[in-house]
């Protein structure tokens, strides 16, 4: 038996064996014929068996049923057998009533499997034991004691039938739910083997939006959809945005089958709104799955063989389908988000080209045209020193273009340095008076910041040399505790008063947006008593 089944049946045991010792000590007391002076013996008699069935059940309990020592079991049920044996003997032997509790004991014994030896023993001890009391007892038995005491052994031997019997049926019935339980055990296990199945699918399919590659992305659905709705296999087909197979991907599916139900969807979609229908190529009958819609055209289809054995649900479908048309629409994002950023990229360029390096090329320009007008007038020396110069400006600008292709950074020099170098430069090549005052913390600022600074000074000194004819500009960059505040103030001609809309031009509307970008304001107009004042104001954080 197992431990749990030896505790309850250990358990029925006990009780029976306590009723069948105070049932027997009742019948010993008070039907068994009296002799005189034999009273204080009947007494200690039914107080030694009574004694015994205590320790023995205490015993039982608390190391054997308890603890499962089989041990202390042998050697408890001996000593209870012995003890039995000799007070059976003393109380009538044949006619004792307490013969029937040897029942007890031996319900205990068959609670080990391995109890054909103790059996054997016990019989024969029982058997000893009746044999002597025919010659230590007297015979002297009325008929209505005999026949009590074997009413009294039917009810005992009916009670431990009744006590296996109930043993019995709580086996069976514990055995049929414990079957239930496992059923209900397998089929849950084999439930969580395929949600665990589903989830690593499902994990992996949402991995998918992370991809960019969409030979990949495309591979891997297919492969998601052959080991969960399409055993039998199934193809892919995502459609582009001029009514032409974009991608083609499938598994157990000839390409050629696949390609030619793709293209007989694309001739009559335009004709009619298309779901879900069943077609025919080579022998095969196909299901085809339109997948989303982008306007009168669906993104895409999947085509499934159709099969009898296909146990697939219709929901698992359904959620497989509106997955990959999600899985299709981020596709078309990141087609569209790739186009957008090479659009953005070339504006970039485009609008720092013109911010910075061709205001460099203007210096570089006019002090060509200074140093021509001035040919016939300078020494050599003077006209080689100005090419060196023009020669530093053009490595420069050179610099200036590949931080533009590449992005602009200040990494490896100061962002104060940078900017004092482009103004030293703009003043040798335009020969005007540029002032410089920057706040100590200008450093502080961050990179986003600091570009977007640089690229302001760099049109408002261009503008105030190309286009305001200024001899002198002063600028300046201020920060307070929470606005970072640049100025680029000249001594040109200035903005007309009818200009209503001063910040319309290329430069300046990259200005305006940069300081947008930044959470900032730009204003520009005149200065006193003459000139341009372009100001900029940048939250700090």
């Amino acid at each position: 038996m197992e431990k749990e089944e030896l505790a309850r049946y250990g358990k029925l045991c006990i009780r029976f064996r306590w009723v069948a010792a105070l049932v027997s000590t009742l019948v010993f007391l008070t039907l068994a014929p009296h002799q005189s002076g034999h009273t204080t013996i009947r007494l200690v008699i039914a107080a030694g068996m009574l004694s015994a069935c205590a320790l023995g059940n205490y015993l039982y309990k608390k190391l054997f049923i308890e603890q499962g020592s089989r041990t202390v079991f042998y050697i408890t049920l001996g000593i209870e057998l012995i003890a039995y044996g000799v007070f059976t003997l003393l109380s009538g032997g044949v006619a004792s009533p307490y013969l029937w509790y040897y029942f007890g004991s031996l319900m205990m014994l068959m609670a080990l499997k391995h109890t054909v030896a103790g059996t054997v023993i016990v019989f024969v001890w029982c058997t000893a034991s009746l044999t002597l009391s025919r010659f230590f007892l007297p015979n002297e038995m009325s008929a209505f004691y005999m026949a009590a005491n074997i009413c009294f052994g039917a009810v005992i031997v009916l009670g431990s039938s009744d006590v296996i019997c109930r043993y019995v049926r709580r086996l069976s019935a514990l055995q049929e739910k414990q079957q239930a339980l496992n059923c209900i055990l397998l089929h849950e296990k084999e439930l969580n083997h395929q949600a665990i199945d589903q989830i690593t699918d499902l994990y992996n399919t949402f991995a998918l939006f992370a991809m960019t590659q969409p030979e990949r992305v495309m591979a891997q659905l297919v492969d998601t959809l052959c080991r969960t709705i399409a055993p039998s296999g199934c193809a892919l087909v995502k459609f582009g945005a001029a009514s032409e197979i974009e991608r083609l991907q499938s598994r157990k599916i000839p390409d050629e089958h696949a390609e030619i139900i793709a293209r007989d969807f694309l001739a009559q979609a335009g004709c009619e709104n298309k779901t879900a229908y069943q077609t025919g190529q080579a022998d095969q009958i196909y299901e085809v799955q339109p997948i989303g819609a982008a306007g009168w055209l669906p993104a895409g289809v999947v085509i499934l063989p159709v099969s009898s054995h296909d146990k697939t649900e219709i929901g698992q479908k359904k959620f497989y389908f509106e997955l990959i048309e999600l899985i299709f629409k981020n596709l078309d994002s990141q087609k569209q988000l790739e186009e957008l950023i090479v659009t953005q990229e070339k504006a970039r360029i485009t609008d720092e080209i013109h911010d910075t390096v061709i205001q460099r090329l203007f210096g570089i320009a006019c002090r060509l045209k200074c140093l021509e007008g001035d040919t016939g007038n300078v020494s050599d020396e003077k006209i080689k020193e100005e090419i060196c110069a023009l020669e530093r400006s053009t490595e420069q600008t050179m610099k200036e273009l590949r931080q533009t292709i590449y992005g602009k950074s200040f990494e490896g020099e100061t962002f104060s340095s940078r900017l004092r170098e482009y103004m030293q430069e703009m003043q040798r090549l335009s020969d005007t008076q540029l002032n410089l005052e920057l706040d100590d913390r200008v450093e502080q600022m961050t990179s986003a910041q600091k570009i977007a600074a640089y690229r302001i000074i760099c049109e408002g000194v261009s503008n105030a040399l190309r286009h305001g004819k200024a001899t002198h500009t002063d600028v300046s960059i201020r920060m307070d505790e929470s606005n970072i505040i640049l100025k680029v103030a000249d001594n040109g001609d200035g903005f007309k008063r009818e200009e209503s809309k001063p910040l319309e031009g290329n430069g300046l509307n990259n200005i305006n947006r940069m300081v947008q970008l930044l959470a900032g304001q730009v204003s520009i107009g005149p200065d006193e008593p003459k000139g341009t004042r372009l100001m900029a104001q940048i939250p700090l954080h």
